[in-house]
């Protein structure tokens, strides 16, 4: 049987691409499950009835500690991970590297510190699927 691609029932996802001067910033998942030990973007799962603004916003705070305005998150793109039934909206912010003083890691049993790397770095790491189809797509 051949299993249809409906993107609109996959489990929706946010992340977001935080530059810190012209390095982006990752941090390594520590929590048992299938991404342990990949770097990923803060973001997470949204809420019933969120938007995924909203719902990235409250992700960089729950995840790094700042506070961040909609107006310094621009819509990237959205990918589709049909293997475990995601869709993830991907967002992207540009920081002044001294804001990097301020990420703090108030989920220290779910992720190491978060560090600044740039994309040539980055893209030698694990990582999410949707972190390195972002940086491989749109920042080569």
């Amino acid at each position: 049987m051949i299993k249809r691609l409906n993107a609109n029932s996959y489990k929706k996802v946010v992340h977001a691409a935080m530059f810190f001067g012209n390095k982006i910033l990752l941090s390594k998942r520590l929590k048992e499950g299938y991404h342990k030990n990949f770097y990923g973007d803060p973001g997470g799962k949204m809420e019933k009835g969120e938007l995924p603004l909203d719902a990235l916003i409250r992700e960089i705070k729950e995840e790094t500690g700042l506070k961040i305005m909609p107006i310094e998150l621009d819509f990237l793109d959205c990918f589709i991970y049909p293997e475990r039934e995601i869709k993830s909206f991907i967002f992207k912010g540009e920081f002044f590297i001294d804001g990097f003083k301020a990420v703090k890691n108030p989920e220290p049993d779910k992720q190491d510190n978060w560090q600044l790397f740039s994309i040539k770095e980055a893209l030698k790491l694990k990582l999410l699927p949707s972190v390195f189809y972002y940086l491989n797509s749109s920042f080569k």
